[in-house]
């Protein structure tokens, strides 16, 4: 089974929030209400509402980079080109990260927004093909997981090479002239603000690879968000760098397009 991680950038800077949306306010009233309810401690809570205020990063790009460079990983990075539900950072500093990192040599695709219509769902695809090198194949994997019964077909119209915006534990499928990777697994899914404990996390995160494995999986993709490789989510980051060093020793990394070409 061969293992391919990814990471979504849903945020590139606080500012970016304060006249778009209300990312911040519900972040400051989610994190109050996880220490009122015992999921987190005071010191935790007060570092995580201070964030915002005092110039704290939001993503952990380079972090994630060194890491993944470190274990070999080959991840790919998808990249907002579109404002909405709390991603709000424009073209410009899209344009900047993507920048970033291509010269890190890591690949990058599309987060996308827009899922049911042709026309935005193509406007995004050519923004992003605007921002790359000309011919680049590309893929996409829509923020929060958002499809339906025909965002495959409309993406494939668009010219994406893949899609991963489904969620489910299964080997890649080729639906409407597009090769759907499911995404397996996902921080959010296991690490619950201390509902469950780190150790119960790797436990589970064990099982639910070798029962993959066992089923005949081909490629089991990983989404693990940047926002989470911070000092201000512990039990996430120490979950990641966990993760890589144990999947290390035991599958071998890949990435969408060296399966794409190997499934084509």
């Amino acid at each position: 089974m061969k293992i391919i991680i990814s990471h979504d950038v849903d945020h590139l800077s606080w500012g970016e929030h304060w006249l778009h949306d209300l990312y911040i306010p519900k972040y400051l009233l989610r994190h109050t209400r996880y220490w009122t309810c015992g999921s987190i401690n005071a010191d935790l809570m007060w570092r995580r509402i201070h964030a915002p205020f005092i110039g704290m990063p939001i993503h952990h790009l380079e972090e994630l980079l060194v890491m993944d460079r470190e274990f070999g990983v080959r991840a790919t990075y998808f990249i907002g080109m579109r404002r909405g539900l709390g991603m709000s950072y424009g073209h410009d500093a899209a344009r900047g990260v993507i920048a970033r990192l291509l010269a890190a040599g890591v690949d990058v695709g599309v987060h996308g927004i827009e899922y049911t219509n042709a026309t935005r769902i193509a406007e995004e695809a050519e923004v992003f093909r605007s921002m790359m090198p000309r011919g680049t194949a590309f893929g996409v994997r829509n923020h929060y997981l958002r499809c339906d019964e025909n965002t495959l077909s409309l993406q494939a119209a668009a010219g994406y090479q893949f899609d991963s915006s489904e969620e489910g534990v299964r080997s890649p499928y080729i639906k409407h002239g597009t090769l759907e990777f499911p995404v397996c697994l996902m921080e959010v899914r296991l690490l619950r603000e201390n509902e469950v404990s780190i150790d119960k996390a790797k436990a589970e995160t064990e099982r639910i690879l070798m029962d993959a494995e066992l089923s005949g999986i081909s490629h089991f993709t990983i989404l693990f968000h940047d926002i989470y490789f911070s000092p201000l989510f512990p039990q996430h980051q120490a979950w990641y760098s966990w993760l890589i060093s144990w999947l290390r020793d035991r599958f071998e990394w890949s990435d969408f397009k060296m399966a794409c070409r190997s499934l084509a």
